[in-house]
C-alpha cells in the first residue's frame, strides 16, 4: 500500500482542546502529500508523530499489534487475549 495524500479535517473533530486534538500536525494541517513511498516523520517528542500514524493506520483498517490494551474490529485465532 502507498499512501499519496493524508488529508486532515479539523473541522470534524469531536474536541479542539483535548489530546491528539489539540496537538499542532492536527491543528494546523490539513493536508500532507507523501511523494515517496517511504516517509519519515521527524519532531520533537511529544508533538504527534506517533499519534499521526496511529490515526493513518486506523483509518486504513490496518491493525497495530501492542502488548496492552488490544483492540480488533475482527477476532484474530493467532492472538492469545488477556482473560
Amino acid at each position: 500500500m502507498h499512501l499519496k495524500r493524508v488529508r486532515l479535517l479539523p473541522e470534524q473533530y469531536p474536541t479542539k482542546i483535548h489530546f491528539p486534538f489539540n496537538l499542532d500536525i492536527f491543528c494546523e494541517t490539513t493536508d500532507l502529500v507523501l511523494a515517496s513511498p517511504i516517509p519519515f516523520f521527524v519532531g520533537e517528542n511529544g508533538t504527534g508523530k506517533s499519534t499521526f500514524l496511529q490515526a493513518i493506520s486506523n483509518r486504513c483498517r490496518i491493525h497495530l499489534w501492542k502488548d496492552n490494551d488490544r483492540c480488533t474490529l475482527e477476532a484474530n485465532p493467532y492472538e492469545e487475549l488477556p482473560l
